[in-house]
């Protein structure tokens, strides 16, 4: 007997395209394969930018993962939104940058700071969870010399 792959919908042809669908059951098969291969929810920071979706970060933490980061302060935001208990900026903040995130702290007290011996050089916030790495005289570098940030 043929069965249809996974990814196959029930009358395709009254979604309306483009579209676009989620599959809950693969994510949480994802989200639970980082736990196994990770070890401990404690041992994970995933960084948001591929789905920006409050629906994941909610599977997210209710499977126990609390860290998180993030390269914009609308994702910040949106983790946040989640109750994420500690979120890291991947990008120094310039311009209005740092006056937002000073806001979102105001707005967003009940994140807690970032815990010492994370493995990142990132600089703890003194007043929330929004932590952004250290901003240096000379440009950053990553991998082969290529721009980057300064976290490992």
């Amino acid at each position: 007997m043929h069965s249809e792959p996974w990814y196959r919908v029930e009358s395709e042809n009254q979604i309306a395209s483009p579209a676009l669908l989620i599959y809950p059951e693969r994510i949480e098969h994802n989200i639970d394969q980082m736990l196994r291969l990770a070890g401990s929810a404690d041992r994970l920071r995933p960084h948001i930018k591929t789905h920006k979706m409050a629906e994941i970060i909610r599977m997210q933490l209710e499977r126990g993962i609390h860290k998180f980061k993030c390269a914009t302060l609308a994702e910040a935001e949106l983790l946040a939104r989640c109750k994420a208990r500690d979120v890291l900026l991947a990008y120094p903040l310039t311009g209005p940058g740092p006056g937002r995130l000073a806001d979102l702290q105001k707005k967003y007290p009940e994140t807690q700071p970032q815990k010492p011996n994370q493995g990142s050089r990132s600089r703890r916030s003194p007043s929330g969870c929004f932590h952004g790495p250290e901003r240096r005289d000379e440009p950053n570098r990553g991998p082969a010399g290529s721009p980057g940030n300064n976290l490992v």
